[in-house]
């Protein structure tokens, strides 16, 4: 179990890095720019960047640990809302929503109602991006969270798949090679 010290310390080690490579893709396809929600937004990585293309941004965590990085940025068109996945989808306006490496961290039947309402929180032609734990992923340890790509898919269903992107390699880390198996996706609404 993942506990708030080890996000404490994982959000603190990662606060000066740059957006994610899928979020800036991504972006390319944006066509209205008023509101992004950002899924699990931790130390608000991506979320530094949302805040200068879009009108408003909803950074959304369970954690209160992201009050700190809120209170640090300090930007005028940045809400923070410490709610559920699915409390964060209250909407139907938005132009993106990003899940960046949150998804992985969520249940199956969670994921599931996370994409069954997606269509509802998104304008016409808006976008819906991130990650998905791959069934070899080695970070995944009760396999209540990893994906095939056909389950991939299968949520993707009535979505616009601009893309859908496995990548399985190897990595070093300090505790040895770990084999790193992800899904990326980017959807739209249409």
């Amino acid at each position: 179990m993942i506990t708030d010290s080890d996000w404490q310390s994982f959000y603190d080690r990662m606060a000066n890095s740059p957006p994610r490579k899928l979020l800036l893709r991504t972006l390319e396809h944006v066509k209205k720019h008023d509101l992004a929600i950002d899924l699990g937004c931790g130390n608000l990585v991506d979320t530094r960047l949302l805040v200068t293309k879009f009108k408003q941004v909803e950074a959304c965590d369970t954690s209160p640990l992201v009050q700190k990085y809120v209170d640090e940025l300090a930007a005028s068109n940045l809400k923070f809302r410490q709610v559920s996945f699915l409390e964060a989808l209250d909407t139907s306006n938005a132009d993106l929503i990003s899940a960046q490496f949150a998804l992985p961290f969520v249940d199956k039947k969670e994921i599931e109602e996370i994409f069954r309402k997606i269509p509802k929180s998104l304008t016409t032609g808006g976008i819906f991006c991130g990650h998905l734990f791959g069934a070899r992923e080695t970070q995944v340890t009760d396999r209540r969270c990893d994906h095939t790509l056909a389950e991939v898919e299968a949520l993707a269903h009535g979505l616009e798949v601009i893309l859908i992107e496995e990548i399985e390699k190897d990595v070093e880390t300090l505790s040895g090679l770990k084999n790193k198996h992800i899904f990326n996706f980017i959807l739209r609404k249409q």
